[in-house]
């Protein structure tokens, strides 16, 4: 009798050692997670693109307006797409742009707003002719750091301008994820047209 109740002693201790750790464990994997998975797409990559070429932003005669693209403005943006080569991969984490830090150490700049988007579709057409649109696509989340432990969040875009005319002209950019601000950006070269269009540095 004595050595089963030890024995259901040891097992009881034994399972709650488990249950204890496996707990503990949970607890660390959701803090490391949270840590970094700061935006997680709710779609797939490509879905994702389809989303964002249905919306553009149109620089009316007195105001800067979010619209469903048209098809033929759809067409449009998958040519300049199909251009650009295989869609970049969006992550489930933020990828660190810069040298990697415990995110516990770092200052961060700024926060991350879900309207930083709209911020920077007004910002782009601000000095637009009235009719012009522009369309941005997202490609990848990062944290950008210094070497003294400052951090910002900011966004990979590719954005592109239709003008009233149909020609068209795309780039790259790194953008404030709280202002809309551009940072950055790469391959102006890239153009589906002659027209001279103003561009953001």
């Amino acid at each position: 009798m004595m050595k089963l109740l030890k024995a259901l002693f040891l097992l009881s201790c034994c399972f709650l050692s488990y249950l204890t750790y496996k707990i503990y464990q949970g607890k660390e994997d959701h803090m490391a997670t949270e840590s970094l998975d700061l935006e997680i797409p709710s779609i797939e990559n490509q879905e994702m693109r389809e989303e964002e070429e249905l919306h553009l932003y149109l620089k009316g005669q007195d105001s800067i307006e979010k619209v469903t693209a048209s098809e033929a403005d759809r067409a449009l943006l998958k040519k300049v797409l199909a251009r650009r080569g295989p869609a970049s991969i969006k992550t489930r984490q933020r990828e660190f742009l810069g040298k990697e830090f415990p995110m516990e150490e770092l200052r961060f700049k700024n926060s991350i707003d879900a309207d930083w988007k709209e911020k920077l579709g007004e910002d782009l057409l601000r000095f637009q002719a009235p009719s012009t649109k522009a369309n941005v696509i997202s490609e990848k989340s990062f944290i950008q750091t210094d070497g003294k432990k400052n951090a910002r969040f900011v966004e990979q875009v590719l954005i592109t301008f239709l003008m009233s005319s149909g020609e068209q002209k795309s780039y790259n950019a790194l953008v404030d994820s709280e202002s809309g601000q551009i940072i950055k950006t790469w391959n102006k070269g890239i153009a589906e047209n002659k027209q001279s269009i103003h561009i953001p540095n």
